[in-house]
């Protein structure tokens, strides 16, 4: 269950590193994917196809290596900013760890989503690419946030942090 790594050849998308992480023969039995803040989540076909699991598929890419490791929804990953569209597809289970892991899925779709404005508070101080630490940040799109200051950072993967928001009073976005 380590990290396999290889030369990276041409754009990263969900099928891409499917097929580099399992061979690309296996993607028949991969029912729908996606690509999220450096995770593929996948609906798996089972080989004798009486059952869809989830699969999760950590990536990193360097300017010439895409590393890659999967881990089946049955073991529990941590990450699980996994789309409703792929969650629905799955078929029952009785595994703790994959029902966990949905659950925890399902509630993150639950949350609000942030609009320009509000604010988002982090339970635990985040610490930024400069060295400053802020446990809150006004929201301002996609993966912007913003000081007290007014100075910009792009955060990629705030979202699955854990965060509540204050919602920014009418006009003040």
């Amino acid at each position: 269950m380590g990290w396999t790594s290889r030369p990276l050849e041409g754009r990263v998308t969900a099928e891409s590193v499917l097929a580099s992480e399992y061979g690309s023969e296996s993607l028949g039995s991969v029912v729908a994917s996606s690509l999220r803040d450096g995770v593929v989540y996948a609906a798996v076909r089972s080989e004798d196809g009486t059952r869809v699991d989830g699969l999760v598929v950590l990536v990193e890419r360097t300017a010439d290596r895409l590393s890659t490791k999967g881990l089946w929804e049955d073991i529990g990953p941590y990450r699980d900013a996994c789309p409703a569209r792929i969650l629905d597809l799955l078929t029952e289970t009785s595994n703790e760890h994959a029902l966990a892991w949905r659950a925890r899925c399902r509630a993150r779709l639950s949350r609000p989503k942030p609009q320009p404005g509000d604010v988002i508070v982090f339970p635990k101080a985040v610490e930024l690419s400069n060295g400053q630490i802020h446990d809150r940040l006004t929201f301002r799109g996609r993966t912007r946030l913003e000081d007290e200051n007014g100075q910009q950072y792009r955060v990629p993967g705030w979202r699955q942090m854990d965060f509540r928001i204050e919602r920014a009073a009418d006009g003040e976005a």
